[in-house]
Parts: structure tokens; sequence; C-alpha cells
């Protein structure tokens, strides 16, 4: 009897050993086939991404490691416009970004960046694009390589319309000039470079004469035809790295860093005004001539607050508007003098500003 006890007792664990078995072996095979389709969804994911994505494999045959790439999506190699497979990421980048991306490369490598977000520009056909890229380590494998995952989005479009937006905020849309707002920022540059190297700035309010009757006798589409002539004419009669800005209606400011000495502040007083004596003519006629003209030189060897040289000029250009106007007058800032200039007549006078 304890025979056929013991040997139907072996009998039932044998076969739950056996279920047991078996269904570890079901639920095995049930999740290689889970890991297998969660491996082909993955992989669909990958390859039918709307933004380019990579895997950069770390190459460390060499003294510093390289990062090529070891697997892209169809969109990534369309984004770039080339074969990347085994491309170093930094090769896939314009020239002047390449240096960035190595440092980015190394920060990433050794822990002391856990991700990264930033623009790179990429050359496609002879035309640089703005793209977006983010990159994060990923988990390595005993004894495999570093990795890094890449995600890349064309964003040139959206640069080019916030270079736009900026660019309306900072330019006058009649005539293209920089507007009151860049031309304060271009100042208090110039004036900042002066304290470190002991130069001077010269600022020119012009003011156009007369310029309220163009447009009543001749409308508002002459008095913009005037407007755009002058502005142009300026923009001529100065040094390409000087400023012209349209301040107001008929308002412009000229901004000149780095003027030597007073020798070039009456050359530029000079051509300034001799750009606002030449006639402006519309259909053959002249419709506008003359401007006045207030020039302050910042002081020599010293600072200047924006303000006052601003200030400067605008008391410069009323006294030559009461002087009869077509003429120039110029502000030395704590100078000896300021000195008249009014084409070949030059009249020197007692009046100074202080700085």
């Amino acid at each position: 009897m304890l025979v056929v006890v013991a040997t139907t007792l072996l009998a039932l664990v044998a076969t739950g050993a056996a279920v047991v078995a078996w269904t570890v072996a079901v639920r095995r095979a049930q999740e290689a086939r889970q890991a297998v389709a969660t491996a082909a969804a993955y992989r669909a994911v990958f390859d039918h991404a709307l933004v380019g994505i990579a895997v950069l494999a770390a190459d460390d045959a060499g003294p510093a490691p390289v990062w090529r790439v070891e697997d892209a999506n169809p969109a990534f190699g369309h984004l770039l416009c080339r074969e990347v497979a085994g491309t170093a990421w930094p090769d896939l980048l314009a020239a002047g970004d390449a240096d960035d991306a190595a440092r980015t490369l190394a920060a990433l490598a050794d822990g002391r960046l856990s991700a990264w977000h930033g623009e790179h520009a990429v050359e496609i056909a002879g035309r640089t694009r703005s793209m977006h890229v983010s990159m994060a380590p990923l988990p390595a494998p005993a004894g495999g390589p570093r990795r890094l995952a890449v995600h890349v989005v064309d964003v040139t479009d959206r640069v080019s319309e916030q270079t736009r937006l900026r660019d309306l905020a900072l330019h006058d849309a009649l005539t293209g000039l920089p507007n009151r707002a860049l031309l304060a920022d271009r100042l208090d540059l110039a004036l900042a470079g002066t304290r470190r190297t002991g130069g001077r700035v010269l600022v020119a309010f012009c003011d156009l004469d007369d310029f309220k009757t163009v447009n009543v006798t001749s409308g508002h589409a002459a008095g913009d035809h005037v407007l755009v002539t002058v502005a142009h004419r300026l923009r001529e009669a100065v040094r390409p790295a000087d400023t012209v800005a349209r301040v107001g209606g008929d308002e412009f400011v000229v901004l000149c860093p780095d003027v030597p000495d007073e020798a070039v502040a009456h050359d530029i007083a000079g051509r300034l005004l001799a750009a606002l004596r030449t006639p402006v003519l519309l259909d053959g006629t002249a419709c506008h001539r003359g401007g006045s003209i207030g020039v302050a030189l910042s002081a020599a060897g010293r600072g200047t607050d924006a303000s006052a040289l601003l200030q400067a000029a605008d008391i410069a250009m009323y006294r030559a508007k009461r002087s009869g106007k077509s003429a120039a007058h110029l502000l030395i800032l704590a100078d000896d003098e300021d000195v008249f200039v009014d084409g070949v007549v030059d009249v020197r006078g007692a009046d100074r500003l202080s700085a």
C-alpha cells in the first residue's frame, strides 16, 4: 500500500513539475514574442518618425573618441540630404559649428552633461539650414560601445521668421534703417568702447528743412520718396561701420564710432551736409533740398553719457536751424570751443558744453 502511495505521489510531483516547466516555457515564448513585437513597433516608430533620429557610437580606436552615426532613420538622412552611416557627427555640421559640437560630445560622454538641446547650422546645397538638435546618452551594455541618441528638427523657417520679426522691431519699415532702439544699443556699445580705448564717438542729428511742405504740396508718396532718397544718401556719405538711423518723421541720427579727431568730425559734417543739400528729384523736378545738422563729438579719453551726447547733438541741430538752415553745427564736448561748419564757411564761437 505504501509503495502505491509513494509511486502515486512521485507521479503527481513529476506531473506538476512538467506543468510548471510547460507554463514557464509558454510564458517565456510569449515574452519573447512580445519583445519581438515591441522591438518591431519601436523600429517602426524609428523608421517612420517625421523628425530625424540617429544613434551615435563612440569609436575609441584613436587618441580621442570619434562619435559616428551607427544607425539613422530615413528622416535623418533626408534632413541632411546625404548618406550618413559611419560619418562623424561634427562632419555633418557647418564648419563653424564643428568645434562646439565636439565640446558638447565630450561633456555628454564624461557625464558633465546629462542631455543637450540647441541649434546647429548645416550646409545643404550651398545654403545654410538651422537644425534644432537634442542629444542624450543611451544605456551602455557591458563591454559595448558608448552611444548617444540624437533628434534633429529643421527649424530654418522658424529662425527666419524670428529674425524677420526682430529686424522689424529694430528697423524702420519705410527706409530699412535702424530705428531708435537699435541706435541706442549701438551707441551704448560705441561709448563703452571709448572707455576702453580712449577714442571718440560722433553723433549727428539731421533734420530736413521744410519737409512738411513736401507732404502738403506733393502728397505723402512724394514725402516717402524724399525720406527713402535721403536715407540712401546719408548711408552712402559715411563709413560702412557707421550707423544711420531714422528716429522720427524727418529726423535721422548718424552714429560714427572711433572718430580720431575734430578734423574727421568736420569732414563727416561736411559730407552729411552735402548729402542733404543735393536736390531730391521727383519726375525730373526738385521737390526738396536742404537740412539742418547738429553734430556732437564725445570728449577725448573719457567716458561720455549717451543721453548727454544725444542732447548735445540736438542742441547743435537747433543752433544750425537758427543760423539760417541748410547748415551744420558742431559741438565738441569738454573741449574749448564749438565749431560751425557750413559748406566752405568755418565760423568759430566761444560756446562750450561740458561732458
